[in-house]
């Protein structure tokens, strides 16, 4: 069984022959598991571990640097701050944390998708043809409205 037809069996609630395995980490976490591996090949990594799924997205329109912290286009704020394996992120309150109407949130410049870069989805695709595919990653709601601070996974 592929791990494409794990994930799409899972997916449906129907028996599987392992329970389909999914991988993400923050860069410092990255550099510091690379470091006792002794290689920096993510795709490689993803295949030691057998992992079945892969995290494709298209670009983003670049961020925008107000000095004291970036913002990206969904209103994320954040600094980026060094650690010994790398530099992390540290989540800020967002563009609409401190909103307090309905005009506010709707005013807000909410992003299009024809902002982002598209090219690269049809061969990301084909690349990982056999694997569980996962389009994009948002956790706006959380990022944008609440404060929070994270180190990475």
């Amino acid at each position: 069984m592929t791990s494409r037809e794990r994930v799409l069996l899972a997916a449906k609630g129907q028996k599987t022959d392992k329970i389909p395995c999914n991988f993400r980490a923050e860069v410092p976490t990255l550099q510091r598991l690379y470091e006792h591996i002794g290689h920096s090949d993510y795709d490689r990594l993803l295949e030691e571990l057998k992992v079945d799924i892969r995290f494709i997205d298209c670009v983003p329109p670049k961020e925008k640097n107000y000095g004291s912290y970036f913002q990206n286009h969904w209103g994320e704020r954040y600094e980026y701050r060094d650690s010994p394996w790398g530099v992390r992120v540290e989540h800020l309150a967002g563009a609409l944390s401190d909103a307090k109407t309905l005009k506010e949130f709707l005013d807000f410049p909410w992003p299009t998708a024809d902002m982002n870069d598209y090219s690269a989805l049809k061969s990301l695709c084909e690349k990982y043809d056999e694997y569980g595919l996962i389009y994009g990653f948002a956790d706006i709601f959380l990022s944008v409205r609440l404060p929070f601070s994270y180190c990475g996974w």
